[in-house]
């Protein structure tokens, strides 16, 4: 196994997965050029006006690198263009970022220190962020106070994580099969699979949407799902059973609770959600 470099200011690349982002799309991308000396924009073939509004704001400064797919080929696929282009410009860590997510100016240094914290940090290969909802402001994870400033984790969110690029090659790229859905999850379960560890910082280092959800109260607790047409449900339930088999023996605990969730969601689907048939039959479709 590989000894990990330190992430820094000099050392590090930032990538930016885009498929027809809002209007203020420049403003967020401002805020990451003064976090790392490059980013990447990967544009998913996005429509005309979301091209252009791509353009205009990777066109403002030197710092922006912009490449257009022609299709949209998933975001796993985009984060693999980014990481071979950070590679081939020299840099050992990618930070990851989302169209629609506003990061600290400190996350960098955050992660860093994070990093360097870890009493094992030559095996930690990606470090995440925990994340505010711009809505309500409040975390989206809540955690105990404690000695450190980090959480041992099965797996964070791509976006607003750090991830060291020699181990990404060790284990192999994001696997463009999944497309959207399970890309982070995978991604962390085979890392620790390969005896490499993901960390989470405690501190919310990054504003990010959640988007639609029905909220319900289920069997005594608050529950969520996400609003997501029958098509994406497909993909979900799918790329969820691929990961429960794939890593029932090296994550079982992750697995279970993955599992358990999953049978929530499809209950508040069944019971609260529109097109209940419709992607009810997603569902299982993709599980079968």
């Amino acid at each position: 196994m590989k000894e990990l470099s330190i992430p820094s200011y000099e050392n590090t690349c930032a990538a930016v997965v885009t498929y027809n982002p809002a209007v203020d799309f420049s403003s967020r991308l401002d805020l990451i050029r003064h976090i790392v000396p490059h980013t990447v924009v990967v544009d998913n073939a996005s429509g005309a006006g979301g091209y252009q509004i791509v353009r205009t704001a990777v066109e403002r400064h030197v710092e922006f690198e912009l490449v257009v797919n022609r299709s949209n080929l998933g975001i796993a696929t985009a984060l693999n263009q980014a990481a071979e282009i950070a590679r081939e410009r020299g840099y050992k860590w990618l930070l990851m970022f989302d169209q629609d997510t506003r990061p600290a100016h400190k996350i960098l240094s955050e992660l860093s220190k994070l990093w360097q914290k870890h009493p094992d940090k030559e095996r930690i290969a990606i470090v995440g962020s925990n994340y505010s909802n711009p809505k309500t402001g409040r975390p989206v994870y809540h955690f105990k106070q404690g000695y450190n400033d980090y959480v041992k984790v099965a797996m964070c969110i791509t976006s607003g994580s750090l991830i060291n690029l020699d181990a990404l090659e060790d284990v192999g790229p994001f696997r463009d099969d999944l497309f959207i859905d399970c890309v982070d999850t995978e991604m962390c379960l085979r890392m620790r699979k390969r005896g490499f560890g993901v960390i989470m910082s405690k501190e919310p280092l990054i504003s990010h949407p959640i988007g639609d959800q029905t909220v319900r109260s289920l069997l005594g607790k608050t529950a969520c799902l996400a609003d997501h047409p029958p098509q994406r449900r497909y993909y979900i339930a799918r790329n969820r059973m691929a990961m429960a088999g794939e890593y029932w023996f090296s994550a079982p605990g992750h697995v279970l609770r993955d599992l358990r969730a999953f049978m929530e969601e499809f209950l508040i689907l069944l019971l609260f959600q529109d097109q209940k048939r419709k992607k009810a039959r997603a569902y299982c479709m993709g599980i079968w």
